[in-house]
């Protein structure tokens, strides 16, 4: 290269990035014929410098290489990719405007080099800069990294040994004197320096920076990963996090920040991958097969897919076998698209279905130990709908403290009761028996209290009550006013989480419901005496709440089936459903929860796992509740407030037929 060839090409970033080949072998002899003639000529290298920083996309595909042990090949040019280019831009502008980025990746997508090239680039050309580098353990920052005799000597695996890397594979004119030391490198000519520091609690506290980056920000302990996120808010105007996705799943602090902010979340998916993401196709249904990308197999196979489209949906038996496509609805790739290159890395590798959302998939909730599994989910989650009805239960107390009189109030979208049940003048079927089953909270506005309605005719949650503001004890009464309008043949069982929960019962009791729910022991029999009301929680292999999400999970999968064996249950509720991806089995112990129950620092419940232990426990109270009988006619025991109230309704009508005032 000479240089009027080399002002033809370096008019603008356009003109540059269009002469540089992305062939590997052509882009290898570019880099020489381009870096044989920079070298000589110091005002043309200033140039390069400068349009390198106007787009960083030339550094990399004109300087930068990387360097992959698992290849054949392990020492490549950086070509980058579309989705990586986006990234790359995206980075420096955060920088440029003191904004923070969320990379949201598949594995071995390129995206810590990517980020440190960046760095590196500022690290070259802006004198005085300064970098914090940071992962979950210190070996992964740095182990003594070191350059000799133009290698570098270390572990590959860790940041500092990419950084050292992709300096000593620059070309020699570009590469300044740098001093290292563990945990430490400064560029000698302009001062600019990284500093390396593992993500616990003092990472970033006392250290200044231009940019921060944290290295699998999703696999920090969640606690420590918070604090980080604080600390680095007040001490770097740019903060970089990279990570694929972590064992906490959505509860994550760094998956609650990618959720916050979506505009600042850079994804490198490994669809976007020209080898990976190649003969994308679907399964809208089992035995379907729905391929958007037929152009790859049209190439790979020729003459087998000529009469097959894209877009269109095939019966797997009508599509040319020369390639396995999998066509179960996409129950076992988490509703997502398969490729040729998945489908091949699946048939080769030991990958389980939490690896593959973890480290390919990018799903959160399938990166925990999900303990609904995601098939059911799915098939739920298409079951779902608007509920018919949405309001509030209104009611009024008598002079001793009963309730007297309920009704359904009508409301709007924020009403706090749902009901997917007809309603025949304004109440329930009468005819039919039901379940009240709650799962109660202090009413804080922290977390919700849930009343769930089971129809026991039906098998199926009629109504749904979430409200997080009432206390425990008017929340007792609003569950009796609703267990009073649903009515039916007998009144509703009453069952309810009663840890922690001594003033609902109270309150119950103060109220005169009698038809509550019956402790049990393991053999179903009833208990005689103490505290024998409500449903209690316990945790481990034995306790009661595996039980009762174990018998939930039966029933929803008896309840998908058109002839189910054993008694199902069924929901129209999404939000209940999206609860439902959250739980997962606890990292270290036998117990089952929301995700984010596992990052609480104060105890308290999660706030968003309540739906489904409402549901749960109202599946557990239906064996206590038989199916009524189609009389729409209420049937009340003889002690029950219901009966008093109408016992003195007919005391006061007789005493007005009889013509005595009130004040007689």
């Amino acid at each position: 290269m000479n240089a009027e060839k080399y002002n033809i090409i370096s008019k603008n970033t356009e003109t540059f990035l269009a002469a540089i080949p992305n062939c590997v072998q052509e882009n290898i002899a570019f880099r020489k014929d381009l870096h044989g003639f920079l070298c000589t000529d110091e005002k043309a290298t200033a140039n390069y410098l400068a349009l390198s920083f106007l787009d960083p996309v030339i550094f990399f595909n004109s300087s930068l290489w990387t360097f992959n042990s698992q290849l054949r090949h392990k020492h490549l040019p950086f070509i980058l990719w579309l989705h990586q280019e986006i990234g790359v831009r995206s980075v420096k502008d955060a920088i440029e405007t003191e904004q923070d980025r969320f990379f949201k990746k598949s594995r071995k997508q390129g995206a810590t080099y990517i980020n440190l090239g960046i760095l590196l680039l500022y690290f070259l050309v802006s004198p005085d800069e300064r970098f914090l580098l940071g992962s979950r353990k210190e070996s992964l920052v740095d182990d003594g990294s070191e350059i000799k005799d133009s290698r570098v000597l270390g572990s590959e695996e860790t940041l500092f040994y990419k950084l050292l890397y992709m300096l000593v594979t620059l070309p020699k004119y570009l590469q300044p004197p740098v001093y290292k030391k563990h945990l430490f490198m400064q560029n000698l000519v302009n001062g600019s320096a990284f500093k390396g520091e593992a993500t616990n609690l003092g990472f970033g506290k006392a250290f200044r920076s231009r940019a921060s980056l944290v290295d699998e920000a999703a696999q920090i302990d969640p606690k420590e990963a918070g604090w980080i996120i604080e600390n680095l808010a007040d001490t770097s105007p740019t903060s970089i996090f990279n990570s694929t996705t972590g064992p906490w799943g959505a509860a994550h602090p760094y998956a609650k920040l990618m959720t916050k902010y979506p505009d600042k979340v850079i994804e490198l998916s490994f669809y976007d991958n020209p080898e990976q993401g190649a003969g994308r196709y679907t399964s809208p249904e089992d035995g379907k097969v729905l391929i958007k990308d037929v152009e790859y197999y049209k190439k790979i196979y020729p003459g087998r897919f000529d009469n097959i489209n894209a877009d269109t949906i095939y019966s797997i038996s009508d599509l040319p076998t020369c390639f396995s496509f999998i066509a179960d609805g996409n129950i076992s790739n988490f509703g997502c698209d398969r490729t040729a290159w998945l489908d091949g890395f699946e048939r080769d590798k030991a990958i389980t279905p939490r690896g593959k959302s973890q480290n390919l998939l990018m799903i959160e909730s399938g990166s925990t130990d999900m303990f609904f599994q995601f098939g059911l989910l799915e098939k739920l989650r298409d079951k779902t709908r608007e509920p018919y009805y949405q309001g509030d239960i209104g009611y009024t107390l008598d002079e001793n403290g009963y309730v007297y009189d309920t009704w359904f109030d009508n409301g709007g979208q924020n009403s706090i009761l749902s009901w997917w049940g007809e309603l025949k003048d304004s109440l329930p079927f009468q005819g039919h028996n039901y379940v009240v089953g709650c799962d109660i909270s202090k009413g804080t506005g922290t977390t919700n209290s849930v009343a769930a309605v089971l129809n026991v005719n039906t098998n199926k949650i009629e109504g749904l009550l979430v409200t997080p503001y009432l206390s425990m004890t008017d929340f007792a009464e609003k569950c009796v006013a609703l267990c009073e309008w649903v009515g039916g043949n007998v009144p509703p069982i009453l069952i309810w989480e009663e840890n922690g929960a001594p003033d609902f019962l109270k309150r119950v009791d103060e109220l005169g419901y009698y038809n509550l729910f019956v402790k049990e022991d393991r053999s179903g029999k009833k208990n005689k005496s103490g505290n024998k009301y409500g449903w209690r929680s316990t945790q481990g292999p034995n306790g009661t709440k595996l039980e009762v999400l174990n018998n939930l999970d039966s029933a929803l999968y008896e309840g998908l089936k058109e002839n189910p064996r054993f008694s199902p249950l069924k929901i129209y509720d999404e939000q209940t459903v999206n609860e439902m991806e959250g739980y997962v089995w606890f990292e270290g112990k036998i117990d089952i929860g929301p995700a984010a129950a596992q990052t609480e620092t104060s105890g308290a419940k999660a706030a968003h796992g309540d739906r489904v232990i409402a549901i749960a426990i109202a599946n557990y109270g239906r064996r206590q509740q038989q199916p009524g009988n189609g009389s729409e006619s209420r049937f009340y025991a003889e002690n029950s407030w219901q009966a008093r109230k109408e016992a003195k309704e007919r005391k006061n009508k007789e005493q007005r037929d009889r013509g005595k005032k009130w004040w007689d």
